[in-house]
C-alpha cells in the first residue's frame, strides 16, 4: 500500500517521503527501546529499595541491617534490651516493659549478648530435659524460671 503510493509519485517527492517513514520508523523504535530501558531501570530500583525496607530495624533514623556484638552489647538496660539468638538480633523492650516480675530475670541478665544456647538447634524450641522425678520432659532453665516458659 505505502509502497505503491510511492511509485506514483514523484521520484524526489517519493524519496523524502521514504527517508521520513524511515526516520519516524527509527525513531518510534528507539523511543520504545529507552521506554523499555527506563521501566527496567524502575523495576530494578524499586527491588533494591524493597530490599533495603526489609532489612530495616523500627526506631532507628538511620536504618542498619547487620549489628556487631559490640553495638548489641551497648543495649542490656530494662528501658533499651536486645539480644541475639540464632544470628538475629531481638529487640526486647516492649516484651520486658508490659511484662513485670521475676520471669524476665534471665533476660535482663541475658541483655546484649547472645541466647543461642538457651535453645535446641534442630527444634530451635527451649533446650529440654528428662526430669528425673517425674519423668517428664520439661525445660531446661539453668538460668531459672523464664518468661513464657512452661514450669
Amino acid at each position: 500500500d505505502h509502497r505503491a503510493r510511492l511509485a506514483t509519485m514523484d521520484e524526489g517527492v517519493a524519496a523524502t517521503t521514504l527517508a521520513a517513514a524511515t526516520r519516524g520508523h527509527a525513531s518510534r523504535k528507539q523511543t520504545k527501546q529507552v521506554a523499555t530501558q527506563q521501566k527496567s531501570a524502575v523495576v530494578i530500583q524499586s527491588r533494591v529499595r524493597g530490599r533495603k525496607d526489609r532489612g530495616r530495624v523500627s526506631g532507628f533514623a538511620k536504618q542498619q541491617r547487620y549489628f556487631t556484638p559490640a553495638e548489641v552489647l551497648e543495649h542490656d538496660r530494662v528501658d533499651d534490651l536486645w539480644v541475639t539468638f540464632f544470628g538475629n538480633v531481638y529487640n526486647l523492650t516492649e516484651l520486658i516493659a508490659e511484662n513485670k516480675g521475676s520471669l524476665i530475670q534471665p533476660l535482663l541478665d541475658a541483655g546484649g549478648t547472645d541466647i543461642t544456647h538457651w535453645f535446641d538447634p534442630t527444634t530451635r524450641e527451649l533446650r529440654s530435659h528428662i526430669d528425673s522425678v517425674s519423668e517428664l520432659r520439661s525445660p531446661y532453665l539453668p538460668m531459672g524460671r523464664l518468661l513464657h516458659a512452661a514450669p
